[in-house]
């Protein structure tokens, strides 16, 4: 079995993982495996835990370190641009709402595929679509 998720959807993933969940291969699409600046921002504001409970926690940067690596084949998928980024305020490349840098799990990563799109349409980009269905397959992100 494997798994494929975007966003909070790959930190679900990667805990679910974690604690024994019999998968061979992860792919993580603009998830905040290091947490997101912009999470950690929002989270200064009043009411944030309120609103956002424990999800808002888990993409700070503090709560995605809380979240254990599975040791399985890991492709992950990152929007930005290749320079910039889309959003200027990140400092970095970015997808928007994500810096290219957070979604980075360095030694534990099997493969990494920048692609450019916003955070929120990456679900439906083809070139993430297509490199997730070859990392399921083979283990690799594809051209």
């Amino acid at each position: 079995m494997s798994f494929a998720g975007h966003s909070l959807g790959g930190l679900v993933g990667r805990a679910a993982m974690a604690a024994d969940w019999p998968g061979r291969r992860a792919v993580f699409i603009g998830s905040p495996n290091h947490g997101a600046l912009v999470a950690d921002w929002l989270s200064h504001l009043p009411g944030y835990n309120l609103v956002t409970g424990a999800c808002g926690r888990s993409v700070t940067h503090a709560g995605a370190a809380s979240i254990p690596v599975p040791a399985v084949e890991i492709g992950i998928v990152a929007g930005g641009t290749g320079s910039f980024g889309f959003n200027p305020w990140l400092g970095e490349d970015n997808d928007g709402l994500v810096r290219v840098s957070e979604t980075r799990l360095d030694a534990a990563e099997t493969d990494f595929r920048l692609v450019h799109s916003f955070h929120a349409v990456m679900p439906k980009n083809r070139d993430v679509i297509s490199a997730t269905a070859a990392f399921l397959t083979t283990g690799r992100l594809g051209a």
